[in-house]
C-alpha cells in the first residue's frame, strides 16, 4: 500500500475525515504485516470517519476484522478461542467482508472466516476438548 505513510500522518492529524474505507484497509495492512499496534491505531481512525458518515455495515465490517486482529495478537491460544465466538456472531449479520490479504477484496463473509480459521487451526487445535465445548456454550 503505497499512500499508507499518506493516511497514517492524515489520520493522526484530521481523524474522523480521512474516507473510513481507506483507513479500514490501512488497519488490515498494518495488521497483514504484524503491526497490531499501527492496525489498532488504524482501525480507530476508521471507527470515527465511519461513524461520521453513519456507515453501520463498514463499522461492523470493521468490528469483526478488529476483533480477528486481537484474538490473533493476544498471544494467548485459548484466548483466542474464547474471541472465536463472538467473531463468528458479528460475521453472522455479514453477507461480505474484506480478505484479510492485500488488495482486501470484498468476499462472501464465511469464506474469510473459514481462511481466517485455517491459520488459526493449530491455536485451536491446542486448546484442551473440555475448554473448546464450554467456549462454544
Amino acid at each position: 500500500m503505497q499512500h499508507a505513510w499518506v493516511l497514517r500522518v492524515f489520520s493522526r492529524i484530521a481523524p474522523g475525515f480521512a474516507p473510513g474505507r481507506a483507513l479500514h484497509r490501512l488497519a488490515l495492512d498494518c495488521a497483514a504485516r504484524g503491526d497490531a499496534a499501527g492496525a489498532e491505531s488504524a482501525f480507530a481512525s476508521a471507527v470515527a470517519s465511519y461513524r461520521r458518515v453513519w456507515d453501520v455495515e463498514g463499522l461492523a465490517r470493521l468490528r469483526v476484522h478488529e476483533s480477528m486482529v486481537r484474538a490473533r495478537s493476544a498471544g494467548d491460544r485459548g484466548q483466542e478461542a474464547e474471541m472465536l465466538l463472538g467473531i463468528v456472531r458479528g460475521l453472522n449479520k455479514l453477507d461480505r467482508l474484506e480478505s484479510l490479504e492485500s488488495p482486501f477484496e470484498m468476499r462472501d463473509a464465511r469464506a474469510v472466516l473459514s481462511d481466517w480459521l485455517a491459520l488459526s487451526e493449530g491455536a485451536i487445535a491446542d486448546v484442551p476438548q473440555g475448554e473448546r465445548e464450554s467456549t462454544a456454550a
